[in-house]
């Protein structure tokens, strides 16, 4: 199988242009949140994916998929059985997806929603990382530098997610709650 080497524009932007697009769709379940936004309201978000896409922490996310992007077309085709180019396709799409709808989120509960999304996206990048050195599917030295680019991603990501205030909250009826402890650092 071929694999478009461009999927992070593709996944970025729809149309091929190389302004980023920023889509207003709302879920919801509540009357009060069927609403488009107005224009003030647009500007007000495309401003927060703006200033976040300029961010350290999304600049180590799409390094951390051009790397992925990378090693998936470095691996032997001839003996992978495994899928593991596309797992990694799935998972940068998956954990980038997720990493770039945080901010746009207003209560702590839904952005830690999309944190846990996250945090599987890249245990999944790990994942098949190591399942790619173990069967010596890529360059043992990509694979290494892939490693270290996860681990100061989960840093950059564990200090951003503690500046999220727990308090701008409100109760919903899943009853997952994520104010109860903040994630640890152990270095």
């Amino acid at each position: 199988m071929t694999y478009n080497s461009d999927f992070l524009n593709r996944f970025l932007n729809d149309d091929g242009d190389d302004e980023f697009k920023f889509h207003f769709i709302q879920l919801s379940s509540d009357p009060d949140h069927g609403e488009i936004p107005d224009q003030d309201e647009k500007n007000e978000i495309e401003a927060r994916q703006r200033e976040f896409l300029s961010s350290p922490l999304f600049k180590k996310a799409f390094s951390i998929c051009k790397i992925a992007e990378t090693l998936a077309e470095a691996i032997d085709q001839d003996r992978e059985i495994l899928k593991l180019p596309e797992m990694l396709h799935h998972s940068c799409q998956h954990f980038l997806g997720a990493l770039v709808a945080i901010p746009l989120e207003d209560t702590y509960s839904e952005k830690m929603t999309k944190a846990a999304v996250v945090k599987n996206g890249v245990h999944e990048l790990l994942n098949a990382a190591l399942l790619c050195n173990f069967r010596e599917l890529a360059d043992k030295q990509h694979i290494l530098l892939f490693l270290e680019e996860l681990n100061e991603l989960r840093m950059l990501f564990n200090a951003w997610i503690r500046t999220f205030d727990p308090d701008e909250d409100e109760e919903d009826d899943w009853a997952i709650g994520f104010h109860y402890k903040e994630p640890s650092e152990k270095n």
